[in-house]
């Protein structure tokens, strides 16, 4: 859907919850006549809590017809209400009007492979994500491999989008928990950093973030192929790597990126990467990695599948950037960004009674620590850790979107990173996945920890000499 077009129903969201009725005429006009969505997805809508708003929500992420199609079906089933909503929005937006009913033969979806259809969008992004006052990197991408694979995408088996979605679900773990028979939508995200006029962030509880660029290296580890069927291809991931090396690249940082890594490579690579002199002058560092992933031990954290479908642990790869280990970056924020299913339970979400605890006594579980009269520097400083979900959880991918996690992350960085510290900012962007629903009204949660990130960071996008 144009942008336009969306911004149009976004700013009219507050009166179609309360105007908009989802009628079966009118439902049958967008599935069978103008094919904007799925009897699946209708199925889906109406199982909601609120299926006005998510029947808009979804309707931004159709096609480019999907606005047309949406006024013809209001117009045939006479819901005039809501067309002087959407009329009254677009003058308020110096849009011109639209009212007009698009014919079926020229609006309707081929059964043929497109790169504009996807099976289940429920992640979408929330507020204006205007282009004013933003800045937008001009320098190539370093991820030439995936900029190949979307705009020249493979040839996907020829399906019928409106057929019902093939779902799969598995005792073990193999890969996410749903599985889309539909080829992916390959309209990428916009990635316009806002700049911001001031520097943000000056004091002694404030991480320094020098004028310089790069402000230091990013390192983004994507794994979408596998040696084995154990698990399966993380279709959709490219989007990721595409949309996280934008927004770093306007953050300020050097991105390298490292795909479809074996065990070996992946520990080849980290060992590399900890030891660059470029972490000599660098401010912080950034550090993301998604794939699959199972509960580990404690010791072992989550279990990241590596393409030869080993695992390393995500406790492992988080030592390499100890004070002990890598020293160049200590009392720098160390920032990493962990993508990938932690377990295989479902949050379908509950309600619950809050609880007070009342602490007694502090004291360790375990044996007593001795004291010493020696000052000894702690391993773990200034690193704020990001799981996309919790400790047993399944993390959520689009097929069509990407990740929600890398979605939900770029489209609040780009937009607040000129205003908000870094926990902020994590914060807005959990805010903004709890409110996204996945297949049988599956929930998910990010896990942010705080290893001695004791301070305010800020990005400060675009201020540097």
């Amino acid at each position: 859907m144009e942008q336009n077009d969306q911004n149009t129903i976004l700013r009219s969201l507050v009166d179609l919850t309360k105007l908009l009725d989802l009628n079966d005429t009118f439902l049958s006009l967008l599935q069978q006549k103008f094919r904007v969505f799925s009897s699946e997805m209708i199925e889906d809508i109406l199982k909601n809590d609120n299926p006005q708003l998510e029947f808009c929500f979804m309707l931004v992420k159709r096609g480019p017809n999907a606005f047309k199609n949406f006024v013809g079906a209001l117009q045939e089933t006479n819901q005039s209400d809501v067309l002087r909503v959407l009329e009254l929005t677009r003058s308020t937006l110096d849009q011109p009007p639209s009212l007009l009913i698009p014919s079926r033969e020229s609006n309707a979806i081929p059964i043929i492979r497109r790169r504009n259809q996807s099976g289940e969008n429920r992640d979408t992004s929330h507020g204006d994500f205007s282009s004013a006052n933003v800045q937008h990197s001009s320098s190539l991408p370093a991820c030439e491999e995936y900029r190949r694979k979307v705009l020249q995408p493979a040839r996907y088996v020829e399906v019928d989008p409106f057929a019902p979605i093939v779902r799969e679900r598995s005792n073990s773990y193999r890969a996410p928990p749903v599985t889309d028979a539909l080829p992916p939508d390959y309209n990428l995200l916009d990635i316009r950093v806002t700049i911001g006029e001031e520097i943000k962030g000056l004091g002694q509880d404030i991480y320094p973030n020098r004028h310089i660029s790069p402000r230091g290296l990013a390192l983004i580890m994507n794994f979408e192929k596998f040696n084995s069927d154990i698990v399966g291809r993380r279709i959709g991931s490219e989007k990721d790597v595409i949309h996280l090396d934008q927004l770093l690249q306007q953050l300020g940082y050097k991105v390298i990126i490292k795909s479809d890594l074996t065990w070996i490579e992946m520990n080849d690579e980290l060992e590399l990467f900890t030891k660059s002199e470029d972490h000599n002058d660098a401010d912080s560092v950034v550090v993301a990695v998604m794939s699959h992933g199972k509960s580990g031990t404690h010791d072992e954290g989550t279990l990241i599948y590596t393409k030869d479908c080993k695992f390393f642990s995500s406790e492992d790869l988080l030592r390499r950037f100890n004070n002990l280990n890598c020293p160049l970056l200590k009392g720098k924020p160390k920032i990493f960004f962990f993508q990938f299913c932690r377990g295989d339970n479902i949050d379908f979400g509950h309600r619950v009674t809050p609880v007070i605890f009342q602490s007694g006594r502090t004291v360790t579980d375990g044996n007593a620590v001795p004291t010493s009269p020696t000052e000894i520097e702690r391993s773990y400083g200034d690193m704020l850790i990001t799981y996309s979900t919790l400790p047993g959880y399944v993390s959520y991918r689009e097929e069509s979107e990407g990740t929600w996690f890398i979605k939900a992350l770029s489209l609040t960085f780009m937009r607040d990173a000129h205003e908000c510290h870094v926990d902020r900012l994590l914060q807005i962007v959990d805010e903004q996945i709890r409110h996204w629903t996945g297949t049988r009204n599956g929930k998910q949660t990010l896990e942010i920890i705080k290893r001695g990130f004791n301070r305010k960071f800020y990005f400060n996008p675009g201020l540097w000499q």
